[in-house]
This record gives C-alpha cells, sequence and structure tokens, in this order.
C-alpha cells in the first residue's frame, strides 16, 4: 500500500521514505492503527514515521512499533489515554507487563 494512502494528517516530509525497505512495518502500522483509538492511532504513526526517518533497520521499526503499541492497547484497557497517563502508569506498565512474576 502506498503511504500517500496511508497519510492523512501526516507532515509531507515523510512522502520520501524507502517504502521497499519497510513495507512489513507499514503494512503492520496500517493493521494497529485500526485496534486503536484515533489519537493512539496517529501517535504511532508519527513516531513510527520518525522512527523510520533517523534510518533505523526496519526489524528495530517493528520491533519499536510493537512495544508502543502494546503500551497504547494496555492504557486504552484501563481507560486511559495518552493524554491522561502518568509516570505511575508507565511505572505499573513496566511492572506488570514486561517483567510479571
Amino acid at each position: 500500500m502506498p503511504i500517500q494512502a496511508m497519510q492523512g494528517s501526516i507532515a509531507p516530509d515523510y512522502y520520501d521514505i524507502d517504502e521497499q525497505k519497510y513495507r512489513l512495518s507499514l503494512r503492520r502500522l496500517v493493521k494497529a492503527k485500526k485496534d486503536l483509538s484515533p489519537i493512539h492511532g496517529e501517535l504511532l504513526e508519527l513516531v513510527i514515521y520518525d522512527i523510520i526517518a533517523e534510518n533505523h533497520s526496519p526489524s528495530e521499526v517493528y520491533t519499536k512499533m510493537s512495544r508502543l503499541n502494546k503500551f497504547l492497547k494496555w492504557l486504552e484497557r484501563r481507560g486511559k489515554d495518552i493524554t491522561t497517563c502518568t509516570g505511575f502508569d508507565i511505572f505499573r506498565y513496566l511492572v506488570q507487563e514486561i517483567n510479571p512474576q
């Protein structure tokens, strides 16, 4: 899927991304956005395009997207969004979800 078809409100600076190199990550991004609220979907997209613009490898992009997506879904399950997230929420996520005992 061409990036232009996914763009929406993304800044034009990102139109020159090598689509072929990042095609798996970009496909995953489209799927991940469907499962998130609009604010989290847009945030995920912006962060991923920034990571790509920093020239990270496709596997790093995919890994970072998966991690951020997991955190955003965790917030949503608790009735929160990124605007109401606190440092304690992040701590709870790290303790409960990343390193459960």
